[in-house]
């Protein structure tokens, strides 16, 4: 895949394709960082994950509030409350939170966020967490090739010597 000069379109259409439908995409996150490494995976997932943000906080903006409280349910009020109170910065920790980032997009739609902060506070919150995810995946991957090259061998014992 690392070849295919569409492979990283293909990235960014699954992202663009699955977030806005709550699909989890942290196994693209980790698709990304194995397969195109720390720097450019970081990179494609970074703005894999923004645009599709972007697109399911349109897509709550379309869909309309009533629709978007039904699936927060009891969630609705946290989110309200959290949002309404701390303003971008609470966007920024809600994406540490382990809180379906689909639902906070939606929430963040409806609850009257605006597009600016919501993408400048996104965007913040990933950055530093796609390098840390892509250099993990990558690492994986380097460790698994070198274990097939021969290159991880054991340490030598005190008897081996």
């Amino acid at each position: 895949l690392r070849a295919n000069p569409w492979a990283p379109f293909g990235l960014l259409g699954l992202y663009l394709l699955l977030a806005p439908i709550g699909a989890p995409v942290t196994p693209l996150v980790l698709a990304g960082g194995a397969v195109f490494g720390t720097w450019l995976g970081a990179l494609l997932n970074f703005v894999g994950l923004l645009l599709g943000g972007t697109i399911t906080f349109g897509i709550g903006r379309l869909l309309g509030r009533e629709l978007v409280v039904q699936l927060l349910g009891r969630r609705r009020v946290q989110l309200r409350r959290i949002l309404r109170q701390h303003g971008f910065w609470a966007m920024v920790r809600l994406r540490f939170v382990p809180f379906p980032y689909f639902l906070v997009n939606l929430a963040a739609a409806v609850l009257g966020i605006r597009l600016r902060v919501f993408v400048t506070s996104t965007a913040l919150a990933f950055a530093p967490s796609m390098l840390v995810y892509s250099y993990f995946a990558s690492s994986l991957v380097s460790a698994a090739e070198g274990e097939r090259a021969g290159g991880l061998r054991p340490a030598p014992g005190p008897t081996d010597a």
